[in-house]
């Protein structure tokens, strides 16, 4: 049976699962979608709301720790969501007037069944529209990466990192590229269209799209008048959805017809996807994946798409299984800390530092058993999802240095980013895509 809840009181729940349970965004969101008979404005709203708060919370949160003269972690979580979602609209939705925004976080308090807090709540969100709507912000000269965090929404750690690696300028103007919303990317399937035709499709549908510098077979979509998903060419699997990054990441590999490719980190399938299509679904690709609920999405997406060349199933990329044999090439897509992913997973900047420094010795595992697997000759890739040079670059010149039998191969020529001493960083602020990183390893 749907819910009764209204949109409000879905977003409230939802962040409730993140702040509190540790929840993914992703998983959060679509189970508000599916659990109730919102209609597709209704969809909208709620999207907006809850990721924007998750994506603006640092910033949120250092304004209500100043209105309410006291740290977030000594106030109601239910009570710190509601405020958030109620500044998160007066500050960022103008379509949200003022008293609604006020009266409706007023009315997710009876929700939430504390009624002593409606004082307060109304107060300070009063407060914050008579003074103009201004987040308060730190002192710059007492603590400039402190003030920059609450500026920018960004955990301190994270820009403590950035500034390390790579300058505060590059922190700074990372931190504000993670705020713009990331483009849909579309990856054109040459089994079903053209590019061309592809882009002539969207544009009848009422779609506004333009190409994209250096890839070929991709589309980005500017302007959506629709579910990109309710589209016939999307039912004819005319095109998956696929970022900037991992198009490139996928051209890198260079797959060709006939080849056997290994994917050993797959799920969803996106790389291993636009591997078949390079090799016009002529060769095998496995891939593997831990679980059996991301192999099933692997197969459910190649399936849409008319790709038979993919064969996934579980399997350890950390553990070598000697049965597979050798491959022409080999993709090392290693779970990372996410960094470059903060704008579609704005849960990230909840992680605390801690979880992170585990995962570089993983990684190198990990890369070190994707070598085992590469044939003389072969091409190796290693790729994360973040900006975090020990996670990156780090790894690959330590597997250089103790795997004499491999090289590191130059970028490919249009690929731009931040040129590392091993492969390169995108950046959102260059190519407007995910944060990501590549490097290419060749067997001698």
């Amino acid at each position: 049976m749907a819910s009764v809840k209204t949109a409000r009181q879905a977003v409230l729940d939802g962040l409730c699962s993140v702040f509190g349970k540790g929840a993914y965004s992703g998983i959060v969101l679509d189970h508000m979608v599916k659990e109730t008979n919102f209609d597709r404005r209704d969809i909208g709203f709620i999207t907006r709301i809850f990721y924007g708060v998750l994506e603006r919370s640092v910033t949120l949160d250092y304004c209500i720790s100043q209105y309410a003269g006291k740290p977030i972690k000594k106030l109601d979580l239910q009570v710190v969501n509601i405020l958030r979602m109620g500044l998160y609209q007066l500050k960022f939705m103008d379509t949200v007037p003022d008293s609604a925004a006020v009266n409706e976080s007023v009315k997710l308090i009876s929700y939430a069944k504390k009624a002593s807090a409606k004082g307060f709540v109304n107060a300070l969100l009063r407060r914050f529209i008579r003074e103009n709507k201004q987040f308060p912000m730190p002192d710059v000269k007492k603590d400039a990466l402190y003030a920059l965090s609450v500026e920018t929404s960004c955990p301190k750690w994270i820009l403590s990192l950035w500034k390390k690696q790579y300058g505060l300028a590059f922190a700074r103007e990372t931190a504000l590229a993670m705020l713009n919303p990331p483009k849909m990317v579309l990856r054109v399937n040459p089994l079903v269209n053209s590019t061309p035709e592809l882009r002539q499709t969207l544009e009848q549908a009422g779609f506004s799209v333009e190409t994209v510098d250096g890839l070929p077979d991709a589309l980005a979509v500017i302007d959506t008048v629709q579910s990109i998903e309710t589209l016939p060419a999307y039912q004819k699997g005319g095109f998956y959805v696929q970022d900037i990054s991992s198009q490139w990441s996928v051209r890198s590999l260079g797959a060709k017809p006939g080849e056997r490719i290994l994917d050993l980190c797959a799920a969803p399938g996106g790389k291993s996807i636009g591997a078949a299509m390079d090799m016009h679904n002529q060769g095998e690709i496995c891939s593997f994946d831990l679980y059996e609920h991301k192999i099933a999405l692997i197969k459910q997406n190649a399936s849409r798409l008319g790709l038979n060349c993919i064969h996934p199933a579980i399997g350890d990329a950390a553990v070598y299984n000697e049965a597979l044999g050798e491959f022409d090439r080999v993709l090392c897509d290693v779970p990372c800390s996410g960094l470059g992913v903060m704008r579609r997973k704005p849960e990230i900047r909840l992680k605390d530092e801690a979880d992170v420094k585990a995962l570089p010795e993983v990684q190198y595992r990990i890369l070190c058993n994707a070598a085992r697997y590469v044939k003389s000759g072969g091409t190796l890739i290693y790729s994360t999802c973040t900006i975090n040079k020990q996670e990156n670059t780090n790894i690959c010149e330590r597997f250089l240095k103790e795997h004499p039998d491999f090289i590191l191969q130059p970028n490919l020529s249009g690929l731009t980013g931040s040129s590392e001493v091993c492969g390169i960083t995108l950046l959102p602020q260059i190519t407007q895509s995910d944060g990501f990183y590549l490097a290419r390893l060749q067997k001698k």
